[in-house]
């Protein structure tokens, strides 16, 4: 026998027996089914035609479905083990499984399992109901899958969950008027952009883009967020600004505040039977920016620069009479007057104008006008020494000035006397006194330690009716002085 023989051809394809087995070569040249040593191979070809393997496998064989293999005795495990299935075995398959091997229990909360009696475990997928929890604020918690109309329901219900919310959780985009759930517990978000979060959490009508979040919440002002339960935020935003700031000593104290225009945050309010309560905010970090919020420790700073600073302010309030005998003790200071202040027990900004005891305007007080019309008085010590024109003057710098006065004046006396001295020096010369003939003269004065000098030239007319005079003085603070006159006769 030849190692190979062509048993011819079925159509186009080749038959070839050989010692490897029988194969098939296609007409484009490629491999078709084989049988070998090794098995069949179908190298991608169909079997058709082939019968039911399960044919004869007990009762359930017959009508369609698949038995337990476990069931079967050794035997028939061995008569079937390697039967094949057949498209139409698969085809029968409806939904109904038999020969499951592993319990299928609690589907979504519940069980769809049944047992024959014969230890066969059976899905029926017709019964199934499934639970779909929705919590849909329609009031309807849950979506029952049952038969060809469970997918409609499902979308429904999620359609409901688009359009009414998911109970307690509420946002309100502003196209409708936002209203309590049916269940009296679900949250409410009745104002633009509102958002509800809770077991009755309630945003207000005309609250626009509020937030309340925990069971009892409450916002009714607009911005407004309330954090936690039963709290209430219903302050609405500050109106007033400090423009300016305030300044100490040239430096701003206080910078510009900010109008704000959004609500209040609440984490506080009052429970159901009315007992107010406040909750801390924990882990907050230290604030930098004017408008940031301000931690303890940042308060404990301040408290401690203040208590140090403390250490070297002292104040007696108490008010003594002339005698240095108490009369009045913690009498508040009062000051009533346009930006005015007053320090001190006892003081105020009254003053007496026209007889009248009136409250002065822009004025810092240290005293006052006390209840029996006497005034009492403070010395501010340890001032020092102003600098800008407005600033208050020491005793020191009043002193200095007054001793420059003074010393000015002195040597104003001094110029003074020596002009007088003067004036005596050319009060004293003669003059000619015979007509046509003319005198030269010396004179001297003296007055109050200062003395002075003059000289004087006349001479008097051929008819004697006419007189001609001139003099210059020098005098000890050397200061020179000088005089003409002319006389006529009648």
């Amino acid at each position: 026998l030849k190692d190979e023989i062509n048993l011819g051809n079925v159509g186009e394809n080749k038959i070839n027996l050989g010692k490897d087995g029988l194969k098939i070569t296609q007409a484009d040249g490629s491999e078709g089914p084989s049988i070998t040593a090794d098995g069949v191979a179908m190298n991608d070809k169909q079997i058709t035609g082939l019968k039911s393997g399960l044919d004869g496998l007990g009762q359930n064989g017959k009508d369609g479905t698949i038995a337990d293999y476990k069931k079967l005795s050794d035997s028939e495990k061995a008569k079937y083990k390697h039967n094949a299935a057949t498209i139409g075995d698969l085809a029968t398959v409806d939904g109904k499984i038999v020969n499951v091997s592993t319990n299928i229990n609690n589907i979504i909360g519940n069980t769809y399992i049944t047992d024959d009696g014969n230890g066969n475990k059976t899905i029926d997928v017709d019964k199934i109901k499934e639970d779909l929890a929705t919590n849909s604020a329609s009031g309807q918690k849950h979506v029952v899958a049952d038969g060809a109309g469970a997918i409609d329901t499902i979308v429904n219900s999620i359609k409901n969950i688009n359009t009414q919310g998911t109970r307690f959780f509420h946002v309100n985009d502003g196209q409708v008027k936002g209203t309590r759930g049916l269940d009296k517990d679900d949250s409410s978000a009745d104002s633009k952009g509102g958002v509800a979060i809770g077991i009755q959490a309630k945003v207000d009508n005309d609250a626009e883009n509020a937030i309340s979040i925990g069971t009892n919440s409450i916002t009714s002002v607009a911005g407004g967020v309330a954090l936690g339960s039963y709290s209430q935020a219903n302050r609405k935003a500050l109106d007033d600004t400090t423009k300016q700031g305030v300044y100490l000593f040239d430096n701003q104290a206080v910078a510009d505040t900010v109008a704000n225009t959004k609500g209040a945050i609440s984490v506080g309010g009052s429970d159901e039977v009315g007992n107010k309560f406040t909750r801390q905010i924990t882990g907050v970090a230290a604030g930098t920016q004017d408008s940031d919020a301000v931690n303890v420790a940042q308060l404990k700073a301040v408290q401690k620069v203040a208590s140090q600073g403390s250490k070297w302010i002292a104040a007696d309030n108490r008010k003594f009479d002339k005698n240095g005998k108490v009369v009045d003790n913690s009498t508040q200071a009062e000051a009533k007057g346009v930006n005015s202040v007053a320090i001190g027990a006892g003081s105020n900004t009254k003053v007496v104008s026209n007889g009248k005891v009136v409250e002065r305007p822009y004025t810092v007080s240290v005293g006052g006008i006390n209840k029996d019309g006497t005034v009492t008085q403070r010395t501010i010590s340890n001032v020092a020494p102003g600098v800008l024109n407005s600033d208050a003057a020491t005793m020191g710098q009043l002193r200095a000035g007054l001793n420059d006065v003074y010393g000015k004046l002195g040597e104003y006396k001094k110029d003074a006397s020596a002009g007088t001295a003067s004036a005596l020096a050319v009060g004293n010369l003669p003059q000619a006194t015979i007509p046509g003939k003319g005198m030269i003269s010396l004179g001297s004065g003296f007055y109050d330690g200062q003395s002075a000098m003059a000289i004087g030239l006349s001479k008097m007319s051929d008819s004697g009716k006419w007189v001609f005079k001139g003099s210059a003085s020098y005098d000890s603070q050397e200061k020179a002085g000088a005089a003409l006159s002319v006389g006529f006769h009648f």
